[in-house]
């Protein structure tokens, strides 16, 4: 049929390269119309909140020293001298020395610190501070170059110094001995705690997890030890022999929280009467089983164990002891094997508020089985 008998509405060929065209031209254009309402829906958000934006702007954008300079009076300085985004350098902070905060400068981890960095604003830093940031180059020239500028007794607690024992000894006088006991950096042997023996804080020094805490070292000073704390340090491998050797001595409510003991059936029974069995209940890190459960039944806190998220829960043994657990705990506790049929089987037990907030509970799968 000629095109001029061909009815007005009859559909008309497109060639398929003019299409696709087509289509990516309106693609385009809606891409385009998208962009520009995004960028002023965020522009109109900014100028609403320009502390906001100037807040974003100053933590995380790496200004430039012409930036900086082109609204010098707009800035604020503190929050700048925090800043990790600017890429800083001597000439920058040169540039700006007077409206840097050299307090929070002294503090910053981001800084190119060196040696020379620390001569050229000598009078400017905050030395305490510097003292305690973990970022600078610490080394036994850095220390020696600005010995009396250093706050010894925040140095005492920096646990990134080059530490040896040379450098203990050889600075006594300065050093603030609490802050060493507490610092899990040095290198503490029996010979270091030893030859100072006197000087240490034995509270800092039998809670701190830098010590190699073995037999033959709580031996050898047994008579200085904080036992509380020294019972609550996770470093020491307490084994049964040790455990008899002071069993006068420790704080058997602390050990009774830990994991790392090395937990067994002989162990338990060992000190059966010293243990905290309230504390036992809600560690996770015992060998959980049955055996263990019918055992001890009757010393058991049965509420502390209804929390205990140890992975040993099954439904049989929910059922076995439904008439002693605490339902309260039992419905915040993730580890036992949630499903439809548990949550469905106990109705009348749970804590419905508890039981809404525990995320272990199969809300993925209901929501997936909804759909």
């Amino acid at each position: 049929m000629p095109d001029s008998a061909r009815p007005a509405s009859a559909l008309r060929t497109v060639p398929a390269q003019a299409l696709t065209a087509a289509s990516a031209n309106r693609l385009d254009l809606v891409a385009q119309t998208l962009d520009d309402v995004q960028q002023r829906e965020t522009r109109a958000f900014f100028e609403a909140h320009l502390s906001l934006l100037q807040h974003g702007v100053q933590n995380h954008y790496p200004l430039d020293a012409e930036l900086l300079a082109a609204h010098a009076m707009r800035w604020d300085w503190r929050r700048l001298s925090a800043s990790a985004a600017i890429p800083w350098s001597l000439d920058l902070l040169t540039q700006f020395e007077d409206c840097w905060d050299w307090d929070t400068l002294s503090k910053n981890r981001y800084l190119p610190w060196s040696g020379a960095l620390l001569h050229a604003f000598v009078r400017r830093w905050n030395w305490g501070l510097l003292s305690g940031n973990p970022a600078l180059p610490w080394s036994l020239e850095l220390l020696e170059a600005f010995t009396p500028l250093w706050d010894w007794r925040v140095l005492s607690s920096n646990a990134e110094l080059p530490w040896t024992g040379a450098l203990i000894t050889g600075n006594t006088h300065l050093w603030d001995w609490v802050g060493l006991s507490w610092n899990d950096g040095l290198p503490w042997n029996l010979t270091l705690m030893t030859r100072f023996s006197e000087r240490w804080d034995w509270t800092g020094l039998s809670a701190n997890p830098g010590l190699p805490l073995d037999a033959d070292m709580v031996a050898e000073f047994a008579p200085f030890w904080n036992w509380s704390w020294l019972s609550r340090n996770t470093q020491i491998a307490a084994d049964a022999a040790l455990l008899q050797a002071y069993a006068d001595n420790w704080d058997w409510t602390a050990l009774s929280q830990r994991r790392l003991l090395r937990w067994n059936a002989e162990l338990l029974a060992q000190f059966a009467t010293r243990w905290d069995w309230k504390a036992l209940s809600a560690n996770a890190a015992l060998p959980w089983g049955e055996d263990l459960l019918l055992r001890w039944e009757n010393h058991w806190d049965w509420q502390a164990l209804s929390g205990n998220t140890a992975p040993w829960w099954s439904e049989a043994l929910l059922e076995r002891y439904a008439e002693r657990w605490d339902w309260e705990a039992l419905s915040e506790n993730p580890a036992l094997p949630w499903s439809d049929a548990l949550v469905a089987r106990w109705a009348a037990n749970w804590d419905w508020d508890k039981l809404s907030w525990n995320p272990a509970l199969p809300w993925a799968q209901d929501g997936a089985a909804a759909m």
